[in-house]
């Protein structure tokens, strides 16, 4: 004889949603490469989530995420987003009312906390796509945050620490490196209202005065073919 689901403060039914921003990272476990790249959930419930991400793969690909305070989550790539991605949860009946609980608290913890972009505070961006200049060729890529000197960032490809980036109208060097990303320090401080909007901004075409890496058939650093 089975017992019944254990009643907690935060349990909840399986139709319970989440929308809002957690930070994760994931990888695709069946690709030749098992990078791991930076996300941000866009919405979640205990069957499904989609999450913002700059580098998609296709439709039945299997998808290792983990999120911020819920831990490792496995499922298949189920649909191609503009921004993103939405992944079918995998799950027993059990795991799902743990996951629909733990949705419940976040919930509750969100409504308890105010954004905070104070001078040199970290934040998430409300729109994490972003536009990444290097070597004269422009990438997609994904924010992770930002604060008035810097931003966190994942993309496709890894810049050499040291090189000169742009992301959207800011220009900086690449500090660091780490899992699922990279750190970009901007040339200079900006206002703490202003950053958001430069980051996110998209350049206007600059004129050819040179051909671009791609065009000469040179690579980008970082990625695969320079290596």
């Amino acid at each position: 004889m089975s017992l019944p689901p254990k009643i907690t403060p935060f349990s909840a039914t399986p139709d319970i949603r989440y929308v809002g921003g957690i930070a994760g990272r994931y990888t695709f476990p069946d690709a030749l490469e098992h990078s791991v790249y930076s996300c941000r959930t866009a919405s979640l419930s205990p069957t499904a989530v989609v999450i913002a991400a700059a580098v998609k793969s296709v439709p039945g690909d299997r998808v290792g995420l983990r999120l911020d305070h819920l831990g490792l989550l496995n499922g298949t790539l189920v649909q191609v987003l503009p921004d993103g991605f939405r992944i079918e949860l995998g799950g027993s009946q059990s795991e799902r009312s743990k996951l629909a609980a733990k949705i419940n608290w976040l919930k509750k913890r969100s409504l308890r906390q105010a954004e905070d972009k104070r001078l040199g505070t970290r934040f998430q961006p409300k729109n994490p796509k972003g536009h990444l200049s290097i070597a004269g060729v422009e990438v997609e890529c994904f924010i992770i945050d930002l604060s008035v000197s810097g931003a966190a960032l994942s993309a496709g490809i890894t810049p050499p620490i040291g090189s000169a980036v742009s992301l959207g109208r800011i220009e900086g060097r690449v500090v660091r490196h780490m899992e699922g990303g990279f750190g970009m320090q901007f040339s200079q401080p900006l206002a703490a209202a202003d950053v958001e909007a430069e980051a996110t901004a998209i350049r206007s075409p600059a004129s050819d005065d040179h051909a671009s890496p791609a065009a000469s058939g040179s690579s980008l650093p970082g990625s695969p073919a320079s290596r």
